[in-house]
């Protein structure tokens, strides 16, 4: 599956998957919000999950990352959100990005926050 994704990428280019990947992202985005106001579409949800995940493993195997760094990394990231959730850090408004869950004014971009 490498070889093959990294052949679309190079067929493509940067530039123009780093659109598609944007693109794809809204795509997915605009089907979580319908879930959320209209209820559960199933197939099309996957669809859109398919396509993001096809994007971005072209430009994590394009930047040289295999599947063992990638799930690595995954795993670590997993481990410490379950880590957090145990020891509480969401529940305080400082690390928590959720801004239903803030208590005091936050000017900040959700993105940067």
């Amino acid at each position: 599956m490498e070889e093959d994704l990294l052949k679309i990428f190079n067929n493509f280019g940067s530039k123009t998957q780093r659109k598609k990947l944007c693109e794809e992202f809204m795509e997915l985005q605009d089907e979580l919000f319908y879930i959320y106001d209209f209820g559960d579409d199933r197939e099309n949800l996957l669809s859109e999950v398919a396509d993001v995940l096809i994007l971005v493993l072209q430009f994590a195997y394009e930047y040289g990352y295999d599947n063992e760094e990638i799930v690595k990394q995954m795993k670590y990231k997993i481990n410490r959100t379950l880590e957090r959730i145990e020891s509480g850090y969401y529940e305080k408004p400082d690390n928590c990005w959720y801004p239903w869950k803030r208590t005091q004014k936050d000017t900040r971009p959700l993105w940067q926050g």
